[in-house]
């Protein structure tokens, strides 16, 4: 899909999908397997060209998941898009980046506190339906992971979670849940550190760092030999 198809696509969804809050602030909202989406990530705002420096940032052990959490294109054609699920006032503040943790993991990779137990066990249970709902459309998921609850404890001080995020190139994190395929695209289904459910679509094969790296590889030029 080209800027301009992804331009248009966009555009005809939000128009199909908008509406007033209490306050008249217009939103764009989907319901999926009831749970509300904010579809204005799909703005050509939120829409990003895959650069050399962002490649400089991947490597060749991370997964394509890094170029997620917005919309990215490679070379004109749309490579991935993310859709959330609407945020609510506390969901900025559930996770908390524990940078000294992260320091011994690999590249691209991250944990987080958690700071409010409650928001982040509904996000599971949301994450678990959802992934009913996704099974019966995709099939059988090629990848399946645990996102594991917690326990609240009396006070309200955040908790570690061991859990290893994968960094995404623009902002935040991603704990996946679960992945499909279909038709030439990967799903993945998961948390987002900022509180949301987050689906996204995307091109793995063309995401890959092998590809990238020839993407992104100088162009060899050959150097003529002058013979007098």
């Amino acid at each position: 899909m080209t800027y301009e198809e992804h331009y248009n696509q966009a555009s005809k969804m939000k128009e199909e999908c908008s509406m007033k809050d209490s306050i008249g602030i217009v939103r764009h909202l989907i319901l999926i397997n009831g749970i509300k989406f904010n579809m204005d990530c799909t703005d050509v705002s939120s829409c990003h060209d895959v650069r050399a420096m962002d490649f400089e940032q991947y490597s060749s052990n991370s997964s394509p998941v890094f170029f997620t959490g917005d919309s990215y294109f490679l070379d004109g054609k749309l490579m991935s898009i993310t859709i959330n699920s609407l945020p609510s006032d506390e969901s900025m503040m559930c996770y908390m980046p524990n940078f000294l943790s992260t320091m011994d993991f690999p590249k691209n990779r991250a944990m987080f506190d958690i700071s409010n137990v409650a928001l982040h066990n509904k996000l599971i249970n949301q994450a678990n339906n959802l992934f009913i709902y996704l099974s019966e459309k995709y099939g059988k998921p090629i990848e399946e992971y645990e996102i594991k609850k917690l326990s609240q404890k009396q006070n309200n001080t955040s908790q570690k979670y061991n859990a290893q995020w994968y960094s995404l190139c623009n902002s935040g994190a991603f704990l996946p849940r679960a992945k499909w395929q279909s038709n030439g695209m990967e799903i993945v289904m998961g948390i987002s550190s900022n509180g949301t459910v987050s689906i996204s679509f995307l091109n793995e094969k063309e995401l890959s760092y092998s590809n990238l790296e020839k993407y992104f590889k100088p162009a060899e030029r050959e150097q003529k030999i002058t013979t007098w």
